[in-house]
């Protein structure tokens, strides 16, 4: 029997630079909008050239992505986490995404709230609309053809979702995350009964 071929380890050194760089691009986007952001912006408070930038991430808006698919890997240990038990495994990013928007609130207003970049809110929910399809049974890719339903269950469940992660972040309502989260399940576990991971 022969052992099995050693992975190489990730370069903590370029892994140090991207975190810089993500880290930079929300502390940019906390004090701008992200349309005014420049990759010189983000390298500047990253203390990276505007080479080291462009090895990582062909423009900012990969960056943005980037940073997005991180959260979705921790929506889905969080999801996956014992003391989170949702009441329908197409929901288990609802909790950690509510508590995390609570975190980061001036953050998450300003980039989804009315005036908020359109580019994060679209790409926020393209991928919390991937794990809701993968959690239905669907593939986390779409080919451009006719949409199966679990496509169309994602984007009712991500769309009603977003609405009211913004209105509850707008408002500065007394609602907990916990409150939030309760209110959101309710309306939406009649219409998830009958689906289930197939």
């Amino acid at each position: 029997m022969t052992a099995a071929p050693r992975r190489p380890r990730p370069d903590r050194r370029v892994e140090r630079s991207k975190q810089a760089l993500r880290d930079a691009l929300i502390a940019l986007m906390h004090e701008h909008p992200y349309e005014r952001i420049s990759v010189a912006d983000i390298a500047e408070r990253a203390n990276v050239g505007r080479s080291t930038f462009y090895v990582h991430f062909a423009d900012k808006d990969d960056l943005l992505v980037d940073g997005i698919d991180q959260l979705k890997a921790w929506l889905r240990e969080r999801g996956d986490a014992p003391e989170v038990t949702p009441a329908h495994p197409a929901l288990a990013f609802v909790r950690p995404m509510i508590e995390h928007a609570e975190q980061q609130r001036a953050l998450f207003r300003a980039l989804v709230g009315r005036g908020g970049a359109v580019q994060v809110s679209e790409e926020l929910h393209r991928m919390l609309a991937e794990l809701v399809r993968v959690a239905l049974g669907g593939k986390a890719t779409v080919a451009k053809r006719r949409p199966a339903p679990e496509e169309a269950i994602a984007e009712v469940v991500v769309g009603a979702f977003m609405a009211l992660l913004r209105w509850w972040l707008e408002r500065d309502s007394a609602m907990t995350a916990a409150e939030v989260e309760a209110t959101f399940t309710r309306q939406l576990l009649p219409g998830l009964a009958g689906w289930t991971r197939r």
